[in-house]
């Protein structure tokens, strides 16, 4: 290696998240419909504002409803037991509108 090392930033794509027992608690993939259809769930972020702030770790849940052009935070989960998936498909780019 020359002088210089590179570093990767790695900002891993979660696809589900469990809150609770992993065989009984509930889980939110995005893709997923709710409310009757009305709702997808349309991206499940790590909010890393909250852990510089406060040293905690914070999932939110977007959604987006039918007929809508953008999505909008929906639940938001701290402080209790939580499994998370990460998506492993390769891309080369990721957007939630």
């Amino acid at each position: 290696m020359s002088g210089t090392e590179v570093i990767e930033s790695i900002s891993p794509i979660i696809r589900k998240i469990t809150i609770g027992d992993l065989k009984q608690g509930l889980t939110y993939k995005v893709g997923q419909l709710m409310n009757a259809g009305n709702i997808e769930i349309t991206a499940i972020l790590q909010d890393e504002a909250a852990w510089y702030k406060h040293q905690q770790v914070v999932y939110d849940v977007y959604v987006k409803s039918r007929g809508d052009e953008f999505s909008r935070p929906w639940k938001r989960f701290f402080d209790q037991p939580t499994a998370i998936e990460y998506d492993i498909q390769e891309r080369d780019k990721y957007e939630v509108n």
